[in-house]
C-alpha cells in the first residue's frame, strides 16, 4: 500500500531547476537575437548612406555635364557642388537621412578633384542629422 500512496502524492509539474534552466536558455537566445538585429540595423544604415553617396555623385556628374565650365582645370584643384545647387537645378530630389530628416543643403556636397586631363575624382560628403562618418 505504501507504494500506491507515494504514487498518488507525487505531483505533476516542473521542478524549480527545470524552470530556471528554461529561463536561462531563453535569456541567452534573446541576447543573441538582440545582437544580431542590432548588427543588421547597423549594416542597413551603412548600405543606405553608401547608396545616398552614390546618388549624390551621380547627380553631380550629370550637373557637370551640363555645366562643363565648372570642372576643375588644374592638377589638385577642387570644386564643390552642394546639395542645394543640385536640388535648385533639379538634378536630385529630397535628400534625407535614415530617420527621414533632411540633410543640410550646404554641408552635404560633392568634392570634384582634377586628376589628369579628362579624369576627375568624386567624393561625397554627407551632413545629415543621423549620419556620422
Amino acid at each position: 500500500m505504501s507504494k500506491k500512496r507515494k504514487k498518488k502524492n507525487k505531483k505533476n509539474g516542473f521542478t524549480m531547476v527545470e524552470v530556471l534552466a528554461v529561463v536561462t536558455i531563453l535569456g541567452i537566445i534573446s541576447v543573441i537575437g538582440i545582437v544580431a538585429v542590432n548588427g543588421l540595423i547597423k549594416k542597413g544604415n551603412e548600405n543606405y548612406y553608401e547608396t545616398q553617396k552614390k546618388e549624390l555623385i551621380t547627380a553631380a556628374k550629370s550637373y557637370l555635364q551640363k555645366n562643363q565650365a565648372l570642372y576643375p582645370r588644374t592638377s589638385g584643384e577642387k570644386k564643390e557642388i552642394t546639395l542645394g545647387t543640385l536640388q535648385n537645378n533639379n538634378y536630385i530630389g529630397e535628400f534625407v537621412d535614415s530617420n527621414k530628416k533632411p540633410c543640410d543643403i550646404n554641408g552635404t556636397k560633392v568634392e570634384v578633384t582634377f586628376v589628369e586631363k579628362g579624369k576627375f575624382s568624386y567624393k561625397a560628403i554627407l551632413n545629415c542629422p543621423n549620419y556620422s562618418d
